[in-house]
């Protein structure tokens, strides 16, 4: 079995999981990862954080974002740009800024936010299909975010559910390993040099 095919039978599998869950499961779920990242010292002292609009059954990421907001964090949210395969991101002052994009996925109105580059970011919240204990990530094949990762040195955070970390996912070119991977019961950390002495350890 070839790499790629691997990979895309992790992918039909985890969202085949994602998508048997109910929505009481993922908002419980989706809830207590987003305490384990709230009270992670670098998102508390983080000034610019990019977050994703949550689809198709993801860690849902509204309530942290509406945190983030409250607490005068600059906020950036992706649009993605089909013809270039490429994301933007642009500032958002509230939630009620954003509108369904062609993928049907909430998006930041250009018309109303300023972009934000990546050498702006403190932390940039990632979705993936699955991880794996390395904090390896596995995407959705189209390449939009791991184009955006490879140019910024901000902290990669990945959000899964426990059933979205695999043994091991194998890498291809181009993919990006995350700093973090949060789940609803796990915290796992890679590349740990790269986000100082204010590291919270919990166990893996």
């Amino acid at each position: 079995m070839s790499i790629e095919t691997q990979r895309n039978e992790i992918r039909k599998r985890i969202k085949k999981s994602r998508s048997g869950q109910t929505e009481l499961e993922r908002g419980s779920r989706s809830a207590a990862i987003g305490v384990r990242l709230s009270t992670l010292h670098e998102f508390q002292t983080a000034r610019a954080i990019a977050f994703y609009s949550s689809t198709q059954g993801e860690v849902k990421t509204d309530e942290l974002i509406d945190l983030a907001l409250r607490e005068g964090k600059k906020i950036a949210m992706p649009k993605v740009n089909t013809k270039s395969v490429a994301i933007t991101f642009y500032q958002i002052r509230s939630r009620k800024n954003m509108k369904l994009g062609k993928h049907g996925i909430l998006e930041p109105d250009g018309d109303h936010g300023s972009i934000v580059t990546g050498a702006e970011l403190d932390i940039m919240i990632v979705p993936g299909i699955a991880f794996d204990p390395n904090c390896e990530r596995l995407g959705y094949g189209k390449g939009y975010y791991d184009s955006f990762l490879r140019e910024i040195g901000a902290m990669k955070v990945g959000l899964a559910f426990d059933f979205q970390i695999v043994p091991k996912i194998k890498r291809v070119e181009g993919d990006v390993k995350m700093d973090f991977v949060i789940t609803e019961s796990r915290l796992l950390h890679c590349n740990v040099e790269k986000v100082g002495k204010d590291l919270i350890l919990e166990q893996k």
